[in-house]
C-alpha cells in the first residue's frame, strides 16, 4: 500500500516556520556579540591614586561643603569642582564598585575613563571587564553631554550615543507619577581646563529616594531580624557588653537562615546591622524607611577594653564584607589623617582595629559559613584583635609627620607590615 501524500500545502508551511524560528535565534546571537565586544578580560584603569588617604580626607570637606540637604526645595545651585576634586569624585564612585576611574579636563570638554567589574553569580574574581571611555561636552541636557562613547571594542559616535543615552535614561529614570524625571535636576554643565561648573535644581525628595535605592525594600527586610536579634541582646544589661557576646546571637541567627539562603548575604546583614549600633544612632538615622522598627538602646559595646574599638572593627567589617578590604582600610586611614588637623590625632591603634575589622568582613563573604561558626561561639577579643598597646597613638599632624612623614611613605608602610605580621599570626583570619 502506498504511503500517503502530504496535502500541498505543508511543505510551504514549514518553510515558512524557519524565519520566526531564526529571529530569536539570530537576536541571541547579536546579544551575546555585543556582550562579548563589550567588555574586556582586564581593566583599562587601575591603581588610581586619587583613593590615597590624604586626598580622600580632602574630599569628606568638600562634599561637607556642598551638602544641599538644607536647600529649600526648587533652588537652583551651582556646585565648583578643581581637577583634582573632580577625579576623587569619579575615583571614588567607580571604588565602591570595585574598579577605578580617571578624568582629564580641558576647556569645553571631560574625557571621563572607568573600569569596573563583571561577576558570574557565585565567582570570587571578576569573569569581564567593563570599560567605558566617554568625552563629554558642555550643555544643558544629560543626553547631549555625551561626544562620544567607547564600550569596550564598541565605538559609538555622537549620534548613536545621544540616542543611547536617551533611552537608557527613559528606561531607567523613572519616577513616580507626577514627578519630573531626575536627570531634568541638571540646568547646566561648564568645564573648564582647571574646574567644573554644574548647576542643578534642588528637590528635596532627594535624599528619601537615595535611601530607597542604596537600601531597596527586599534588602531592607533582611536586616529586620538582626535588628531585632541585636536589641534582645542589648536590652540584657543596662551596661556596655562585650561586643562578642553581641555578635554571637546575630551570628547564630545568620547561620540558621542560611540553611535556607545565602550565607555571605546574611552575613552581610548582620554585620550593617551592628555597625549602624556601633555609630550610636538608630536605625532611621541610617534607613529612613526603618522609622517604625523599635529603638536599640544606645548602650555600646566593648572591644579590646574600648567602646571606639568596638566601632572601628564593626564599621571597617561591614565596608569590607559590603564592597571589599581595600576601601574600608582607605577609609580608616582618611579618618586617621582627618583626626590629625584637629581631632584626636592619627592612631596606629585604630589603623589595627581597621584593618583586622577589614579582614572579617572579607573572611564573612569569602567563607561565611566559618565565620558565623567562629562568631557564634563568642570567641575572646585576643581571637580577634591583634595586639596594639605598643602602637603610637594619639599623633598630632606635626608629630605624625616628624616620625612616619606621610600616608604610604616607607615609615608608614613598616608599620602596616607589623600591623599585618601579627593579624596573619591570628589564627580566625587565616
Amino acid at each position: 500500500m502506498a504511503a500517503p501524500s502530504s496535502s500541498p500545502s505543508s511543505a510551504p508551511n514549514r518553510a515558512w516556520r524557519w524565519p520566526w524560528l531564526a529571529m530569536p535565534v539570530g537576536a541571541l546571537l547579536l546579544a551575546a556579540a555585543t556582550l562579548w565586544l563589550a567588555t574586556e578580560p582586564a581593566p583599562r584603569v587601575s591603581g588610581n591614586s586619587a583613593a590615597t588617604a590624604g586626598a580622600g580626607t580632602h574630599l569628606h570637606h568638600w562634599l561637607r561643603q556642598h551638602d544641599p540637604r538644607r536647600t529649600r526645595d526648587g533652588r537652583v545651585l551651582w556646585v565648583q569642582a578643581t581637577a583634582e576634586e573632580l577625579e576623587l569624585l569619579a575615583d571614588q564612585a567607580a571604588h565602591l564598585a570595585g574598579g577605578a576611574a580617571r578624568t582629564q579636563l580641558a576647556a569645553g570638554r571631560l574625557d571621563l575613563q572607568f573600569s569596573l567589574p563583571l561577576r558570574w553569580p557565585g565567582a570570587a574574581a571578576p569573569s569581564r571587564w567593563l570599560n567605558v571611555d566617554l568625552v563629554l561636552r558642555d550643555g544643558r541636557q544629560l543626553h547631549a553631554l555625551v561626544e562620544t562613547a567607547r564600550i569596550g571594542h564598541l565605538h559609538l559616535p555622537r549620534p548613536l550615543a545621544s540616542t543611547a543615552v536617551r533611552l537608557a535614561l527613559a528606561w531607567w529614570d523613572r519616577p513616580a507619577a507626577g514627578a519630573a524625571p531626575w536627570h531634568t535636576m541638571l540646568q547646566a554643565l561648564r568645564l573648564q581646563p582647571q574646574q567644573v561648573l554644574l548647576s542643578y535644581r534642588w528637590r528635596a525628595d532627594l535624599p528619601q529616594q537615595l535611601a530607597a535605592w542604596v537600601m531597596p525594600a527586599d534588602r531592607l527586610a533582611t536586616l529586620r531580624p538582626y535588628h531585632d536579634a541585636l536589641r534582645a541582646a542589648v536590652l540584657r544589661s543596662r551596661a556596655p557588653q562585650p561586643l562578642t557576646a553581641l555578635m554571637a546571637p546575630l551570628f547564630t541567627l545568620a547561620a540558621q537562615r542560611s540553611m535556607a539562603g545565602d550565607a555571605a548575604a546574611e552575613n552581610r546583614a548582620a554585620l550593617l546591622v551592628l555597625a549602624a549600633y556601633a555609630g550610636g544612632q538608630p536605625a532611621a538615622r541610617w534607613w529612613p524607611q526603618a522609622g517604625d522598627w523599635p529603638r536599640v538602646p544606645p548602650r555600646g559595646a566593648q572591644f579590646g577594653g574600648r567602646g571606639d574599638f568596638a566601632q572601628h572593627y564593626l564599621v571597617s567589617a561591614a565596608l569590607a564584607a559590603e564592597a571589599g578590604g581595600p576601601l574600608a582600610d582607605a577609609l580608616g586611614a582618611m579618618k586617621e589623617v582627618g583626626d590629625t588637623r584637629g581631632g584626636s590625632g592619627f592612631s596606629f591603634t585604630d589603623i589595627a582595629v581597621n584593618r583586622a575589622g577589614a579582614r572579617l568582613g572579607e573572611l564573612a563573604v569569602r567563607d561565611p559559613r566559618r565565620v558565623q561558626t567562629l562568631l557564634a561561639a563568642a570567641p575572646p577579643d585576643h581571637d580577634l584583635l591583634p595586639a596594639v598597646a605598643d602602637l603610637p597613638e594619639f599623633m598630632g599632624r606635626a608629630e605624625f609627620e616628624a616620625r612616619f612623614g606621610a600616608v604610604g611613605a616607607p615609615a608608614y608602610q613598616a608599620m602596616l607590615a607589623r600591623i599585618d605580621a601579627r593579624l596573619d599570626a591570628l589564627d580566625a583570619y587565616r
